[in-house]
């Protein structure tokens, strides 16, 4: 975000939606979410999601930044294991 004013907005997004996009240990649970958002673009440059996604007992973290918009980029899953 390098100096750029963000609006900050937090939800609390369906756990069975979430659980479309990436893995659930819990669907049931709703996940936190904190969205920054580029006041002067309306572009959304970090999402944060908060949840149980590897365990049903403990919650993770994704954090996705955004940049570099328009750009022409190849997107991949990350190894697991």
């Amino acid at each position: 975000m390098d100096g750029e004013v963000v609006r900050e907005v937090t939800a609390e997004l369906p756990g069975e939606l979430v659980e479309q996009l990436l893995t659930s240990e819990d669907p049931s649970r709703p996940v936190d979410a904190r969205f920054s958002i580029a006041v002067d673009s309306g572009e959304l440059r970090r999402a944060q999601l908060t949840g149980p996604f590897f365990t049903a007992e403990d919650d993770a973290t994704y954090i996705l930044e955004l940049s570099d918009f328009g750009a022409d980029v190849e997107i991949t899953a990350p190894a697991t294991g």
